[in-house]
């Protein structure tokens, strides 16, 4: 029976009418039942979103009792099942987020025990709804099923009724029956029957059809399915070669790109082999030159010439001093 009552989808209202359905009436109850009088002190804990600053460290999906009752008037639960798993889930997270943290901290303590009262008090209440909605579903269903049952007896007598009348007037002939179904759309769990008449027989028709008008329309009927299998056929075939003209394209396509990625590795691994030739004959060009002071091979290293000086030394023939004489 419970997953029968969780399943069962709410009949909603407009957001903000007043008035709610009897789901949302049940759905209302469930969230007044946690706010008793008695109660206020342990609920002040669950009522509004304020979490510490490491909640959802630890808590995936936070959730209070004021954002059930929001979700609830803006018409947010698809079924029963809905608003019982959130209610659930308040007093599971308290439960998670203070089991470690009541043993060194008051506060935690009391929420940790004030969500295993209310979490006792809110099962109680989905037992009384359980009761209630289970039972309210079965008389609903039964209700129902006599509708059907007494709509089906009174449709059978009406057919016969017209069928003794048709053989009455028509005396040797028989009536052929129409068949009606029953077809129930369930948006929510009320249902609205939609009746609607198979069209194999017209009830303002009473001119019976003869064998050769019957005989034509067969063979028109037969002709005409022969001309749409054949346009059937002639679409397939079209869209059956423009795929695979498609198939063979990408085809052709793939295999370009692969021979030109393959032709510019290739192209590659030609220039790299070049490259390393170079180098490597410049090497050893390099080791056959002959190696002369430091300043001369690092000349040589950037392409430049070497300066010769030539120093042409002269001979400076010392000058003669006059000696002064000096008479006495």
């Amino acid at each position: 029976m419970e997953q029968t009552v969780f399943n069962e989808l709410i009949d909603k209202t407009e957001p903000g009418d007043t008035r709610y359905s009897w789901h949302e009436q049940e759905c209302d109850k469930l969230l007044k039942a946690l706010m008793h009088t008695s109660d206020r002190k342990r609920m002040s804990f669950f009522i509004q979103m304020i979490f510490p600053p490491n909640y959802s460290m630890y808590i995936s999906k936070p959730i209070a009792w004021d954002l059930c009752y929001q979700k609830l008037r803006e018409r947010k639960y698809n079924s029963i099942g809905e608003t019982v798993a959130d209610l659930r889930l308040i007093f599971s997270n308290a439960l998670k987020y203070n089991e470690k943290a009541r043993e060194i901290d008051k506060v935690s303590a009391e929420a940790y025990d004030s969500a295993i009262h209310m979490s006792a008090k809110l099962e109680a209440a989905i037992d009384r709804m359980l009761l209630t909605v289970g039972d309210r579903i079965g008389r609903e269903r039964i209700d129902m099923m006599n509708t059907h049952r007494q709509q089906e007896a009174e449709e059978r007598a009406r057919e016969e009724a017209m069928k003794l009348q048709w053989e009455k007037e028509h005396p040797g002939t028989t009536m052929e029956v129409k068949t009606k179904l029953r077809i129930t759309h369930r948006s929510s769990y009320l249902k609205r029957p939609t009746d609607f008449d198979l069209p194999f027989f017209d009830e303002e028709d009473d001119n019976e059809e003869s064998h050769a008008d019957t005989i034509s329309n067969a063979k028109a009927l037969y002709e005409k399915q022969l001309k749409q299998r054949a346009a059937m056929r002639k679409m397939s075939l079209a869209i059956g070669i423009s795929v695979f003209k498609r198939l063979e394209e990408r085809a052709t396509a793939m295999s370009w790109a692969y021979q030109m990625a393959q032709k510019t590795h290739l192209e590659r691994i030609r220039v790299r082999e070049e490259e390393e030739a170079i180098k490597t004959a410049k090497a050893k060009e390099d080791m056959r030159k002959p190696k002369g002071s430091l300043v001369s091979a690092a000349l040589e290293s950037v392409d430049r010439k070497q300066i010769k000086l030539a120093l042409d030394l002269k001979l400076i023939k010392p000058k003669k001093h006059k000696k002064l004489l000096t008479s006495l």
